[in-house]
């Protein structure tokens, strides 16, 4: 993120800006990924799996998780 964790992020409602670059604006298209459920704007979508997500690591997450090991 564009914030340290010290810092406040950008005032607002949750779904009223891009969590990941802190844009606002009347006409921001934002989407909310379905893996960790955070807002993001077009600029910062990653397109993985004909699914939009905001970032690789959550792309990643969702089609291979984490492995499981057997016991």
């Amino acid at each position: 993120m564009p914030w340290d964790e010290e810092e406040k992020q950008p005032k607002g409602e949750k779904g009223e800006y891009c969590e990941i670059c802190g844009a606002k604006g009347k006409w921001l298209n934002l989407q909310k990924c379905p893996m960790c459920h955070k807002y993001f704007c077009d600029s910062c979508q990653y397109l993985y799996g004909g699914k939009i997500f905001c970032s690789d690591f959550c792309a990643q997450e969702f089609f291979w998780g984490a492995d499981e090991e057997d016991e």
